[in-house]
């Protein structure tokens, strides 16, 4: 019997893996005098990376173990697939139009209710890469096709400005990463982007109308921006990465059942 997975183990481990990643950003800018700069760019660059790498781990282990849990529409959502598939041949589909077409008749795959982790994976990530979760369209798409509404609530529950932190953060690694110049003018669009938001401590993530070149994303990452003029003065300002991902961290907590 197929143990059912534990959907709070990802999460605190998650958020364990991120705060590892925060604290040693504070260790090394607590020696920054002795550094320098230059290494404290360089952690930034790595940090928002790692950053980045944990949230997309997390997102494919917490989707198929999900999935595990109860996997009702996952089963519905391939039998849909298989289906659709199979009519492109015409003697497959008139087999399938008289199967639905008795009153009890019903093409189904058979797909237990709990099936394991690695069967899912090999259904949706046969070559071991992460799921992707492009933009919040292509989320929610995935967790309304595989999830039961019960969970598919829980990742459809990231909102607006959840969705600009992800889209820079991806922007801002792709750019650490690829340094092209493709990658450098979607960085530049995601930083514009945000900074047209409503929370002034998100839009201060961006430089409205500014691009920032390949080789100053960790000095723009360690800055910490000025606050607004008519900003309450309880506010915490803290360098950039460290917003990003303090604010990708907590985004965990809300994939808690």
């Amino acid at each position: 019997m197929t143990r059912t997975p534990d959907l709070h183990k990802p999460v605190d481990a998650y958020l364990k893996a991120q705060q590892r990643v925060i604290d040693h950003w504070w260790a090394i800018q607590a020696q920054a005098d002795v550094l320098g700069p230059s290494a404290l760019h360089a952690t930034s660059e790595a940090t928002l990376s790692a950053c980045a790498t944990n949230w997309e781990s997390f997102r494919t282990d917490w989707h198929i173990r999900a999935i595990a849990c109860d996997a009702t529409q996952f089963r519905t959502w391939v039998t849909n697939r298989v289906v659709e598939a199979a009519k492109s041949d015409e003697t497959v589909q008139a087999l399938i139009d008289g199967i639905q077409a008795d009153p009890e008749g019903r093409f189904e795959v058979a797909l237990p209710k709990h099936p394991t982790m690695a069967r899912i994976t090999g259904m949706l990530d046969p070559n071991d890469y992460n799921l992707t979760f492009k933009n919040q369209r292509s989320s929610d798409a995935k967790a309304n096709n595989h999830l039961v509404p019960s969970l598919a609530a829980l990742p459809k529950s990231l909102d607006y400005l959840d969705w600009k932190v992800l889209s820079l953060m991806v922007a801002t690694r792709n750019a650490i990463a690829h340094g092209s110049a493709g990658s450098m003018t979607h960085l530049t669009g995601a930083m514009n982007d945000i900074a047209g938001v409503h929370d002034k401590q998100v839009a201060a993530l961006g430089r409205p109308k500014r691009s920032v070149p390949s080789t100053g994303i960790g000095r723009y990452l360690t800055v910490t921006p000025q606050r607004p003029s008519g900003q309450a003065r309880g506010t915490v300002w803290k360098p950039r990465v460290i917003t990003i991902c303090e604010r990708v961290r907590d985004m965990g907590a809300k994939f808690r059942p």
